[in-house]
Parts: structure tokens; C-alpha cells; sequence
């Protein structure tokens, strides 16, 4: 990708993000989106994007292509997305079959990917506790409980072997 099809405009400072850039819709771009699923169906990722729901938070807060009105620069992306979302819905119906339903959405993802109406993208960040009993974590399948450090036990020398042998018996035993 050239200039040709991708201008930047960087602004080097801004205060608030949501403020002078989402809001006003003046971003090409969103390399800030990202969240855990709520729930294990592919559905809870994909749907974020189509097109014409009101409900889909990515394509409502970062890409805003519902509210685009459609002209002859946009026509080819417009239609993409109407494909995109034509083929969630085709996949989001098989409720019968979940090999049927989990190929459909992979179908659905890989139309999405292959018209680069997202390009997936990871930045992540964050802290780490070391020193930790993993018995005592958090253990959530969805959601962000896992990142939340609480309750959980530390020794600031460590665990030994013996140490974990016999935390991990007992936590197998409750």
C-alpha cells in the first residue's frame, strides 16, 4: 500500500482521542479497537462489523460504514460490506449444524480479510506478577476477569516443587 490508496494526516499531540478524532469521525484508521469475547460463538466477534446494525460496535464507533452515503469512490466498499454481513447472516441462521455454522463464519471472516475490511493487528501491553500460585487465578472462559490481578496468592521467595506438588493436590481435590 502506497500513498496512492492510504494518506496519513498524524496529528503528533491530542487530549482526548474519543474527543477530536472518533467523535468527529476525522480517523481513517483504528488501531485502538480490541476486546475479549462476551461469549464463545464466532458470532460475538464478526457481527461487530457488519453492516447497517446499530448494535455492531466497531462498525458504529471506528469504521462508521453504516453512516457512509454511498458514492462512486465508495460504491466497491459499500458493497463489501453488504456481501460481509450478507454472509453473517447465512452463517448466523445454521443453528443446527455448529461444524455448517463455524465454516460459514469462516467464511464470513476470510471475505472480510480478503477485502482488508479490517487487517487484524496486535499491540498489547500490560503488567505481570510473578512469583504467583496459578491455583489461585482467575479462571474465565470470556471476559476480562482473567487480566484482573485479585486474590490472587504470592510468595515473594517463590514456590517450591514440593510446594506446587502439593498446592496442585489440593486444588485438585476441591
Amino acid at each position: 500500500m502506497g500513498d496512492d490508496y492510504v494518506k496519513l494526516n498524524i496529528k503528533t499531540y491530542i487530549k482526548s482521542s474519543t474527543k477530536e478524532v472518533y467523535t468527529p469521525k476525522l480517523h481513517s484508521i483504528s488501531a485502538g479497537a480490541g476486546w475479549g469475547a462476551d461469549y464463545g460463538d464466532p458470532q460475538n466477534y464478526l457481527i461487530q462489523e457488519a453492516y447497517g446494525y446499530d448494535n455492531a460496535y466497531y462498525s458504529a464507533k471506528y469504521t462508521n460504514i453504516s453512516s457512509v452515503e454511498e458514492n462512486e469512490n465508495n460504491t466497491e466498499l459499500l458493497n463489501d460490506y453488504k456481501e460481509f454481513t450478507r454472509l453473517l447472516e447465512e452463517a448466523d441462521n445454521i443453528v443446527d449444524d455448529m461444524d455448517k455454522r463455524y465454516a460459514a463464519f469462516a467464511k464470513a471472516e476470510a471475505y472480510m480479510i480478503d477485502n482488508a475490511l479490517v487487517i487484524p493487528q496486535y499491540c498489547g501491553d500490560g503488567w505481570t506478577l510473578t512469583k504467583i500460585n496459578p491455583y489461585s487465578m482467575k479462571r474465565a472462559v470470556f471476559g476480562c476477569q482473567n487480566n484482573k490481578m485479585k486474590n490472587w496468592e504470592t510468595n515473594k521467595n517463590g514456590y517450591t516443587a514440593e510446594e506446587m506438588e502439593k498446592i496442585a493436590a489440593e486444588y485438585a481435590a476441591s
